[in-house]
């Protein structure tokens, strides 16, 4: 587990986190991987860090769309990966009396040491599009709630519309 934990604070130090307050940043760090034999296209931002001084950790977007004839079927999913010193068991996501189906995607032990453990918890919320625009214009606070915690993470409009750019996606609907 300590392997598995340094192997990722290097990965942090060597390839950094992405700037969630520049667009420009976000825009450049945004990936595209095309699967010709599915059909599948995914749009996927670098990480930007999480640091509130009572959460840390990362979060991304990513985007997934195939075409079927005419019709194209996608999703959008904020992906948050949370390291805290005590299980949370995240189980749902708030935001402005709204709430966000929440995905639980992992939950493990990076570490322990002299003083405890160093815990994660990977999870997902889903998104349609005109969300992911209705962020870019006004950022996006959401409460990630657990049976033992909760925590707030404000995510920037400029995160949103740097991956709106980079995804070459209007802010407009169409």
């Amino acid at each position: 587990m300590l392997k598995k934990f340094l192997c990722f604070c290097f990965s942090l130090v060597l390839f950094g986190c992405v700037s969630a307050s520049d667009p420009v940043k976000v825009s450049e760090s945004v990936r595209v991987e095309d699967n010709p034999h599915t059909g599948l296209k995914t749009y996927r931002t670098g990480l930007a860090s999480i640091n509130n001084n009572i959460l840390s950790g990362t979060y991304m977007l990513r985007r997934s769309s195939s075409t079927t004839g005419s019709s194209e079927i996608s999703i959008n999913q904020l992906y948050f990966s949370v390291s805290t010193a005590e299980w949370m068991f995240l189980n749902a996501a708030y935001s402005e009396g709204r709430s966000f189906p929440l995905t639980q995607i992992a939950r493990q032990v990076i570490g322990c040491g002299q003083y405890g453990c160093t815990l994660q918890e990977d999870v997902a919320i889903n998104l349609t599009l005109e969300q992911v625009r209705e962020f870019a214009v006004r950022g996006f606070v959401v409460q990630l709630t657990g049976n033992r915690g909760r925590r707030v993470v404000t995510i920037p409009s400029t995160f949103f519309k740097g991956f709106l750019d980079g995804a070459n996606l209007t802010l407009d609907a169409v």
